[in-house]
């Protein structure tokens, strides 16, 4: 399957969440999707290689050919996350990395999306200040006032 583009880790949780895939245990370099008596192990920054076993072990699992596994895994969206009261614990599934949040009170701030021991996620906003000069901190973790998140593709803009 290398000769072929490999989905992204985002690709392959939304293929598996779509065919009733659950979160299993949570660790601090990785996590498990099971369904049916099958595991498969996603790590929270998987290599070419990692995301290419998976797409294997997924198909193992399924049954399936690993190619078959491999394009519907490819032909799927993966849609910014937009429920409110999830973002938080759905952000335990994204990458870490570069992100633009949208804010509930308007606009928006390109942020890095870092991880906590507990796997929980934090964001760090470029764009971050305070009105009336006061120390902001710089680490938020309150995902109830962002509105959605999308990823920035290859950690940032080109017109930087």
């Amino acid at each position: 399957m290398s000769e072929h583009a490999v989905p992204t880790a985002d690709q392959i949780r939304t293929y598996l969440l779509a065919n009733g895939w659950e979160v299993g245990e949570f660790g601090r370099a990785a996590y498990l999707m099971v369904t049916k008596g099958h595991t498969v192990r996603m790590l929270h920054e998987p290599t070419e290689y990692d995301r290419d076993k998976a797409v294997f072990d997924i198909a193992l699992a399924e049954g399936r050919h690993p190619a078959d596994v491999h394009q519907d895994i490819l032909n799927l969206r993966v849609p910014a996350i937009t429920e409110e009261a999830d973002l938080g614990k759905q952000m335990r599934h994204r990458a870490l990395g570069a992100y633009r949040l949208f804010w509930k009170s308007g606009g928006s701030s390109v942020a890095v999306v870092g991880q906590l021991y507990s796997g929980a996620r934090w964001y760090a906003c470029a764009n971050w200040t305070s009105p009336d000069a006061e120390r902001v901190g710089l680490v938020g973790t309150d995902w109830s006032l962002i509105e959605r998140v999308e990823e920035i593709p290859d950690g940032g803009d080109d017109d930087a």
